[in-house]
């Protein structure tokens, strides 16, 4: 049987050798438009599409259906902003109306 070897960030890096603490993303790694001013260096594609961090806030960010459900409250003030944007534009429509048939000017 053979063993994987765990994948562990070079030991000159900062901040990867402390166990203490997780980071959300590893410090040894470079994302889309990382600028690097000086030196060389190989890379190794780890993500593509919507597995990489930003395909992954995408995904986060997609409207779901269980994210449309709405409590009473909020239906009852949706529906009192509804009503009181009607009779708003009842009231312009009708102003409208007696200014023009008025001849106001």
């Amino acid at each position: 049987a053979t063993e994987e070897k765990e994948k562990k960030a070079p030991d000159n890096v900062e901040g990867t050798n402390d166990k203490k603490e997780k980071k959300q993303f590893p410090t040894y790694m470079l994302y889309n438009a990382t600028c690097c001013v000086g030196g060389s260096g190989t890379g190794e594609i780890m993500a593509i599409g919507m597995q990489t961090q930003v395909g992954l806030i995408a995904k986060r960010l997609q409207v779901d259906d269980v994210t449309l459900n709405l409590n009473p409250l909020q239906r009852s003030i949706n529906l009192l902003a509804a009503a009181i944007a009607g009779m708003c534009c009842v009231i312009v429509i009708t102003a409208t109306i007696i200014a023009y048939s008025t001849g106001y000017q």
